[in-house]
């Protein structure tokens, strides 16, 4: 284990506990978390970023949404200082939140490459039925849910479905169910497997937050300015943190607390 690796587990072992709901995220001095091209873009330097990978490793799920899964192709395993994946036994299992089926997950998805090489678990989508079918339907007639699925699991994807949830749909056709049911949905998958990472995008995000669905959340702040491509989160209404900790990884910032209700 490296300094900077002890040095992270100091920091999260007061915070995190195995019943952790936690959300966590990188942010600019402007408040942007992306850019509005869509491009990745990479705000935690080298010391911050072990942070990122000590968390993982206390979590049992680590979940993203479908946005990030078609822009960022993301690994979601967790690493050591050296960079190398670390033993199985301490990797989290990858969550996509895919209601409508939008991800594209292939075997050769970065996720999907990791599981076969040993270096990461097998994923988890999260799927509604019936809006999969719908959104398949305006593409195609022809529906066919368990070839679709096959083809995933195929891959190394388990889709698991949410039909229990209630579910809300935007007017840009988004849609979204409560983190209740989400979190609900996982913990009932395995009852030894309990604490949830939840890294993003900005819709994630900003739903666990007005929802106050995350116990703890620990944001990384880069000192960089961004500027007008850059997106921010986009938050309706003030939201603060109590039982605030910080501490200095390299140039960064790392600041954890509770939501206030």
């Amino acid at each position: 284990m490296t300094v900077m690796d002890k040095q992270a587990v100091v920091y999260l072992h007061s915070n995190v506990d195995r019943m952790s709901v936690t959300l966590t995220y990188a942010q600019s001095l402007d408040g942007c978390i992306g850019t509005r091209t869509g491009k990745p873009l990479v705000l935690s330097g080298r010391e911050s970023f072990r942070v990122t990978h000590t968390l993982r490793r206390y979590h049992d799920y680590i979940l993203v949404g479908a946005g990030t899964c078609a822009s960022d192709d993301p690994g979601l395993n967790a690493r050591d200082g050296h960079n190398n994946a670390v033993d199985l036994a301490y990797q989290p299992i990858p969550v996509f939140v895919d209601l409508q089926g939008r991800c594209q997950l292939t075997k050769d998805a970065k996720v999907c490459k990791l599981a076969r090489k040993g270096q990461g678990l097998p994923a988890l989508r999260l799927v509604h039925r019936a809006l999969f079918e719908a959104r398949h339907r305006r593409l195609s007639a022809d529906v066919n849910m368990e070839a679709a699925c096959c083809g995933l699991e195929a891959g190394g994807v388990k889709t698991i479905f949410l039909d229990a949830a209630t579910i809300k749909v935007d007017e840009a056709g988004h849609a979204s169910c409560s983190w209740d049911d989400i979190i609900a949905c996982l913990r009932a998958l395995d009852p030894k497997k309990q604490s949830i990472m939840i890294e993003g995008g900005a819709g994630v995000i900003r739903s666990v937050l007005a929802e106050r669905a995350a116990s703890l959340v620990i944001v990384t702040v880069a000192p960089s300015y961004i500027g007008e491509n850059g997106v921010s989160l986009g938050l309706t209404e003030a939201i603060g943190l109590m039982g605030v900790k910080t501490a200095v990884f390299g140039r960064d910032t790392v600041m954890s607390g509770v939501l206030r209700s």
